[in-house]
């Protein structure tokens, strides 16, 4: 037999701040609740975030931690940057497939995120030709908040109004600081033409030369892998920026950060990094797999390069899609 309660509209309404203000604390603490989520989900969820170690001395990426934490992950990468005298190791990023989210929580989760209205907006218009979104923190400079659109690869041609990803950054602490970049579809090509390539990316700037050839070497190894073909190109470009920048996806190679370390070595000696840090940062990692490398050139022209990877225990057959 059913159970009605009657409620006058004063009683009511006291009735729904109080569990909108028990879900709020809840969240605060737990992470947010979604209807996708379930005891299995969460506990993968959390074994890609906390696999090695998921450094959360910073408010910003806790925050965004516990908003994503209870969500149907498809993949999970961390990733370290190196630059002049830094090493930035608190990076992650996440990917969803948005058959398994409702576009209103996708919107929701934007919104939560604190995405500028105007890149909303933007993405509103995006969401229903895009197949995966990823989310990710990167700790720098500033702390920065990273929404991605991911299109269907191969879909239409080269006039297809859709490049592979819109990647919508911004500031945490300052909306007003923000940008969108876009990454080209993906190519093929021989060895020396994606070493060219590279080379471009880092300008003519001699100063660039140690990280550029760096760069190169990890490429040729990786070369010496798997054929060329499958060392897939992604040109990134930056809206109203002169930065300039690739990615290579090197999960098909079976390569470790361990097969990097002499030439991140390297990097970190011309860098001027601590070694402390470094040698724990390749310590935790070693036995990650080698996913992504990223490098060029920033707003200011300096020359950087990043790495990406997974924890192995973590699933590493769906990192690939991230």
């Amino acid at each position: 037999m059913a159970t009605a309660i009657a409620l006058d509209p004063v009683a009511a309404k006291h009735l729904s701040l109080s569990l909108m203000h028990t879900m709020h604390q809840h969240e605060t603490s737990f992470g947010t609740s979604w209807s996708e989520h379930d005891d299995q989900r969460g506990a993968m969820a959390d074994a890609r975030l906390q696999c090695g170690e998921l450094n959360t001395s910073n408010a910003f990426a806790h925050a965004l931690y516990l908003l994503i934490k209870n969500l149907p992950l498809n993949g999970y990468e961390r990733s370290f940057k190196m630059a002049a005298n830094n090493l930035w190791s608190e990076r992650f990023l996440v990917g969803i497939s948005t058959d398994v989210i409702a576009l209103e929580d996708i919107v929701f989760l934007m919104r939560k995120m604190g995405l500028p209205e105007a890149f909303i907006t933007s993405a509103q218009e995006q969401l229903p030709d895009a197949n995966f979104i990823h989310i990710g923190f990167e700790q720098g400079q500033i702390s920065t908040y990273k929404f991605y659109l991911e299109f269907p690869n191969g879909k239409g041609d080269a006039s297809t109004p859709h490049p592979l990803y819109i990647g919508y950054k911004w500031n945490a602490e300052n909306l007003d600081q923000r940008a969108i970049s876009r990454y080209t579809r993906p190519q093929t090509m021989s060895l020396p033409n994606l070493l060219e390539k590279v080379d471009a990316m880092y300008g003519e700037q001699k100063e660039n030369d140690v990280v550029r050839n760096i760069a190169k070497t990890i490429i040729t190894q990786a070369a010496e892998k798997v054929s060329t073909t499958e060392l897939l190109f992604v040109e990134v470009r930056e809206e109203n920026s002169p930065r300039l920048s690739f990615d290579i996806n090197l999960y098909e190679t079976g390569m470790h950060i361990r097969d990097l370390q002499p030439m991140l070595r390297d990097l970190r000696e011309h860098f001027v990094i601590d070694e402390k840090e470094f040698t724990e940062l390749m310590t935790r990692t070693e036995d990650d797999l080698a996913g992504h490398l990223s490098g060029g050139t920033d707003r200011n022209g300096n020359a950087f390069l990043t790495t990406y990877h997974a924890c192995v225990t973590a699933g590493n057959t769906d990192t690939k899609n991230v």
